[in-house]
Protein backbone atom coordinates (compact mmCIF):
# COMPACT_ATOMS: atom_id res chain seq x y z
CA UNK A 1 0.00 0.00 0.00
CA UNK A 2 1.35 3.49 -0.83
CA UNK A 3 2.23 6.21 1.74
CA UNK A 4 -0.54 8.47 1.57
CA UNK A 5 0.80 12.19 2.42
CA UNK A 6 -0.16 13.68 5.49
CA UNK A 7 -3.03 16.02 5.61
CA UNK A 8 -2.40 19.57 6.97
CA UNK A 9 -5.89 20.24 7.26
CA UNK A 10 -7.10 18.85 10.39
CA UNK A 11 -11.08 20.04 10.10
CA UNK A 12 -10.89 17.49 7.32
CA UNK A 13 -12.41 18.04 3.13
CA UNK A 14 -15.11 18.43 2.27
CA UNK A 15 -15.88 21.85 4.32
CA UNK A 16 -18.77 22.90 2.11
CA UNK A 17 -21.51 22.44 4.50
CA UNK A 18 -19.81 23.64 7.36
CA UNK A 19 -18.70 26.86 5.29
CA UNK A 20 -22.49 27.30 3.97
CA UNK A 21 -23.78 27.32 7.08
CA UNK A 22 -21.32 30.57 8.32
CA UNK A 23 -22.30 32.12 5.54
CA UNK A 24 -25.64 31.79 6.39
CA UNK A 25 -25.38 33.08 9.47
CA UNK A 26 -23.13 36.02 8.96
CA UNK A 27 -26.55 37.20 6.22
CA UNK A 28 -28.55 36.38 9.01
CA UNK A 29 -27.03 38.45 11.84
CA UNK A 30 -27.28 41.08 9.41
CA UNK A 31 -30.78 40.56 8.48
CA UNK A 32 -31.32 39.12 5.56
CA UNK A 33 -32.83 36.03 4.53
CA UNK A 34 -30.91 33.11 2.94
CA UNK A 35 -33.67 31.20 1.63
CA UNK A 36 -35.22 35.35 -0.53
CA UNK A 37 -31.35 36.66 -1.05
CA UNK A 38 -32.38 36.50 -4.95
CA UNK A 39 -34.54 39.28 -4.10
CA UNK A 40 -31.40 41.94 -2.85
CA UNK A 41 -30.00 43.37 -5.80
CA UNK A 42 -26.86 42.21 -7.33
CA UNK A 43 -24.51 44.64 -6.14
CA UNK A 44 -25.25 44.25 -2.50
CA UNK A 45 -25.98 40.54 -3.01
CA UNK A 46 -22.56 40.97 -4.07
CA UNK A 47 -20.72 42.56 -1.69
CA UNK A 48 -22.56 40.66 1.01
CA UNK A 49 -21.77 37.32 -0.45
CA UNK A 50 -17.73 38.50 -0.79
CA UNK A 51 -18.26 39.12 3.72
CA UNK A 52 -19.46 36.09 4.35
CA UNK A 53 -17.19 34.01 2.10
CA UNK A 54 -14.45 36.50 3.89
CA UNK A 55 -16.61 35.68 7.56
CA UNK A 56 -16.61 32.21 6.96
CA UNK A 57 -12.85 31.34 5.85
CA UNK A 58 -11.76 33.45 9.10
CA UNK A 59 -13.77 31.40 11.59
CA UNK A 60 -12.61 28.28 9.71
CA UNK A 61 -8.82 29.05 10.27
CA UNK A 62 -10.03 29.64 13.71
CA UNK A 63 -11.25 26.54 14.34
CA UNK A 64 -8.34 24.54 12.45
CA UNK A 65 -5.72 26.59 14.55
CA UNK A 66 -7.43 25.39 17.47
CA UNK A 67 -7.61 21.95 16.60
CA UNK A 68 -4.10 21.52 15.47
CA UNK A 69 -3.40 23.40 19.06
CA UNK A 70 -5.19 20.16 20.41
CA UNK A 71 -3.33 17.51 18.44
CA UNK A 72 -0.05 18.63 19.27
CA UNK A 73 -0.70 19.02 23.05
CA UNK A 74 -2.09 15.10 22.23
CA UNK A 75 1.01 14.34 20.53
CA UNK A 76 3.30 15.49 23.15
CA UNK A 77 1.21 13.66 25.50
CA UNK A 78 -0.14 17.06 27.55
CA UNK A 79 -3.71 17.86 28.10
CA UNK A 80 -3.03 21.35 27.92
CA UNK A 81 -4.16 21.16 31.75
CA UNK A 82 -1.88 21.88 34.53
CA UNK A 83 -1.29 19.90 37.26
CA UNK A 84 -2.74 21.07 40.63
CA UNK A 85 -1.18 20.79 43.80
Amino acid sequence: MKDEPKSTNFLGAPLGSAERAMEEQYLRERGYDPDHFDQVPAEERNRLLKEAAIYASSKLEEIDAEVRMVHKLHEAGGTGHSAVD
